[in-house]
């Protein structure tokens, strides 16, 4: 799985960073090949999406995990990033 990528007005942040959170954040995760991938805030499954292609809503500060899987087997270890309020 690509790095994480963080947008709004070219903002960007990979696996491990602390971002400040603001209004209209958007995170964004890339497959190889298609699988699907799961959004976790704060530990609870928020999003779903399906295919290579993910784009995600930001809509309050917290720890934010992205879990892909193909076939139902995990493809690559769950990438973090943490927003403050």
């Amino acid at each position: 799985m690509k790095l994480i990528e963080i947008y709004r007005n070219a903002v960007k942040a990979i696996m491990g960073d602390t971002i400040k959170w603001r209004p209209g954040l958007e995170l964004y995760g890339y497959l190889p090949s298609p699988g699907a991938m799961t959004l976790f805030k704060d530990g609870k499954p928020i999003a779903r999406a399906e295919g290579q292609h993910g784009w995600f809503r930001v809509g309050k500060p917290g720890v934010y995990r992205l879990e892909a899987t193909r076939g139902g087997k995990p493809l690559k270890n769950a990438q973090v990033v943490f927003m403050s309020g």
